[in-house]
């Protein structure tokens, strides 16, 4: 069965000589799942029962493929068991620079000198090589910052036949954070209001995401005129545009009709104030940041728990959503579950 129009059966695409118990059943029930219209297939699996083989199987019939992963450790395991077959696209810090004394990519002269910039910088080489890619891998932080200012046209372009997306029990931990908001006077000249609702600290926010903006203008008119600038002035315009993203994500969200429900803290140190936003629900971010790049999604994981659950979560409708559940081949008597107790927990015990 081929659901992505391309050649050749999902099987035909695996990459081991042979098959663990359930893999090849397992291949067919989601290109069935799939083949029935549903965009969303989830694949709980456990620990070692090669899942990342039969997402390869897919990543490559599919010919037009995103891997997503948590953490660079998972890239290099897709990396180590695919080698070239899947180009993988890491944030700047895993590049070295070729300037002279250019260190690794994200301290490279390109943030501080005008118009500087290297013909093969590795770096914008692998962004570059990644777009092309018929499967590319990316750690979950490289592929949202690379694509954050997408719009609609170019998110277009950029969109696959599929998305994998490994470790997904993570997916609303990793977008809770992009919109995780801390705003701190740690070295900074100015109060933080202690407030009891939120509402107030709403006008707050708007002020500091005018005061961000105009801190951003005053700085890149700066590097404009001089044409070099400082490595503490790089390092702020990069804090700040992350920082203005995620003011602008508050203000967006708490504005209109129905505003996002958000959990704040305030906390008073002795060296500093800061107060920290989390919106209590991330589906409708998942949904616009990450939704728009595919056709089809794969979502793997050990620990999905409950699906109903999990899919609430992070916003996907139960009519798109096939639920399959592998089965732990490795025997009872070799995962045994081993009780240690260290000591008393409980508040009569202190």
């Amino acid at each position: 069965m081929n659901v992505f129009g391309t050649s050749g059966r999902t099987t035909d695409f695996f990459a081991p000589p042979t098959y663990r118990r359930g893999q090849k059943e397992m291949i067919e029930k989601i290109e069935l799942a799939f083949a029935s219209g549903k965009k969303f297939v989830i694949l709980e699996g456990p620990t070692g029962s090669g899942k990342s083989q039969i997402a390869g199987a897919f990543a490559f019939q599919s010919d037009n493929c995103y891997v997503l992963t948590p953490l660079k450790i998972l890239q290099h395991q897709y990396e180590r068991v695919f080698r070239d077959r899947m180009k993988i696209v890491k944030g700047r810090n895993a590049y070295n620079c070729l300037a002279p004394k250019g260190g690794k990519c994200n301290k490279g002269p390109c943030r501080l000198i005008k118009n500087f910039s290297h013909p093969d910088c590795p770096y914008q080489e692998a962004k570059k090589k990644g777009l092309v890619a018929p499967v590319t891998i990316y750690n979950f932080d490289a592929f949202f910052y690379q694509n954050l200012h997408t719009g609609l046209e170019e998110c277009e372009k950029r969109k696959r036949q599929l998305i994998i997306l490994d470790e997904a029990h993570g997916v609303e931990s990793k977008y809770l954070g992009f919109m995780r908001l801390v705003i701190s006077n740690k070295n900074q000249n100015f109060q933080i209001p202690e407030y009891k609702e939120i509402e107030k600290y709403d006008q707050f926010v708007r002020d500091q995401l005018l005061v961000c903006d105009q801190r951003i203008a005053q700085l890149e008119e700066e590097f404009k005129t001089m044409g070099t600038r400082s490595e503490l002035d790089a390092f702020q315009v990069e804090h700040l545009g992350k920082l203005k993203f995620k003011l602008e994500t508050y203000v967006g969200n708490r504005e209109g009709k129905n505003p996002l429900e958000f959990v704040f803290k305030f906390e008073n140190r002795s060296t500093h104030q800061k107060v920290t936003f989390e919106p209590v629900f991330v589906r409708k971010f998942i949904s616009q940041n990450l939704f728009p790049y595919a056709e089809k999604f794969l979502l793997m994981s050990a620990t999905i728990l409950n699906p109903k659950i999990f899919c609430q979560n992070i916003g996907l409708d139960s009519n798109e959503v096939a639920f399959l559940q592998q089965e732990n081949n490795f025997p009872a008597e070799n995962r045994l579950v081993v009780k240690k107790y260290v000591g008393r927990m409980s508040l009569s015990s202190y």
